[in-house]
């Protein structure tokens, strides 16, 4: 009887599932300190949006903001209601939503391009033709009040930047302005002069993000070749 009960208890521990746990956020606690005039965020509340792990891992629904003055991913633990520096070291990318929008803002966490605008860039259009935004926060010379406490304080006034970025298929990489010349000259010369007549007789233009969207999935569908 001892014997019996002994290979029973075994063959049933042998047969428990054990559930996996969820991938998790690390990181350290960020206590912002108003030091600027201005705001250091792409968006100033907390926004949901995805983390994605360089282990492959995704960390769904967590609340983020993109400090785009020190390049970080900033998450809001319920859990303890305290505000975490995400260590960059573990994320490729995060997803945020946009407010106001119906738009997800994604971002991949990027070296490649010769050292080109490195850190989280927002990736507009992926596929053959790659088009990048690279948004920061830069001091500027004025001087502006801030309340800290219910004090006026005086400090620098701060602004936000974007800088566009396209990746060709051939892997090079060019920052680009909003203007048909700039974007044509970010392909090789092959492509330059068939690039640069096919814009023109489309009357594609070059005014603002959508435009610079545009032209690279026209592009795409029309040109024989990816450039």
């Amino acid at each position: 009887m001892q014997i019996f009960i002994v290979w029973f208890v075994l063959g049933a521990v042998g047969q428990c599932y054990i559930e996996p746990s969820e991938p998790q956020i690390s990181g350290e606690q960020f206590i912002p300190i108003p030091l600027y005039a201005g705001s250091e965020y792409l968006i100033d509340d907390w926004s949901p949006g995805d983390v994605f792990l360089l282990s492959g891992d995704t960390v769904k629904n967590k609340l983020l903001r993109y400090n785009a003055f020190h390049d970080e991913l900033i998450w809001f633990d319920l859990s303890n209601s305290s505000t975490v520096r995400v260590d960059k070291y573990l994320v490729s990318g995060f997803s945020i939503a946009l407010q106001h929008s119906d738009s997800i803002a994604v971002f991949k966490k990027t070296s490649h391009c010769d050292g080109l605008l490195d850190g989280f860039l927002q990736e507009l259009k992926s596929g053959c033709v790659s088009l990048y935004a690279k948004h920061w926060v830069e001091k500027t010379s004025n001087i502006d009040m801030v309340y800290i406490g219910g004090k006026a304080k005086r400090a620098i006034s701060i602004v936000p930047r974007k800088q566009y970025l396209v990746k060709t298929a051939n892997g090079q990489c060019r920052t680009i302005s909003l203007n048909r010349r700039s974007f044509v000259n970010t392909f090789s010369d092959d492509f330059k002069a068939i690039t640069r007549k096919s814009l023109r007789q489309n009357s594609i233009r070059f005014k603002d993000e959508q435009d610079l969207i545009n032209a690279i999935t026209w592009i795409e569908k029309n040109l024989a070749n990816c450039p």
